[in-house]
C-alpha cells in the first residue's frame, strides 16, 4: 500500500535541515520525492546561484541510526520543461531498503546565499 509523507512550504536558510520522520508500509519498495518550483521564495523564483539538494534517509531502528537512500540536486531559475513551458516540480527516485517499522526522512541542503522556499512529498510505493 503506498503512503505520502507531505512536506509544506517551509523557508529554509542556506545548510542543512532535516524533515520528518514518517513511517513506511511494510509493503513499499520504491520512493519518489517531488520538490514543488512554484511557491514564491521558491526555486523558480530565485537564480541559478541558488540550489537545493534533497536526501531520503531510511532508519530501520526507530530513529537510531539512518542510511541515506538516495536523492538529487535542483537548480534554482526557470528551467523549460521539453515543451518549452517552466517547469513546476522536479522528482528524484530511488528503493527503499526491506524491512519492518522503517521510518524516512528528508535531509534538505539549501546551497547558496539566500533562503529557499521548499515543499513537496515523498511517496511510497
Amino acid at each position: 500500500m503506498p503512503g505520502t509523507i507531505p512536506f509544506a512550504n517551509v523557508t529554509l536558510n542556506p545548510g542543512e535541515t532535516d524533515l520528518g520522520p514518517g513511517a513506511v508500509d511494510d509493503d513499499s519498495v520504491q520512493f519518489t520525492i517531488t520538490v514543488d518550483r512554484t511557491p514564491a521564495g521558491g526555486l523558480n523564483s530565485l537564480d541559478g546561484t541558488t540550489s537545493v539538494t534533497v536526501m531520503v534517509a531510511q532508519s530501520g531502528d526507530g530513529g537510531a541510526t539512518w542510511g541515506n537512500l538516495g536523492g538529487a540536486t535542483f537548480m534554482g531559475g526557470t528551467i523549460l520543461d521539453r515543451h518549452g513551458n517552466p517547469r513546476t516540480f522536479d522528482t528524484a527516485q530511488s528503493w527503499l531498503i526491506g524491512g519492518t517499522g522503517r521510518e524516512l526522512k528528508i535531509i534538505v541542503t539549501v546551497n547558496g546565499a539566500s533562503a529557499l522556499v521548499v515543499g513537496g512529498s515523498l511517496t511510497t510505493t
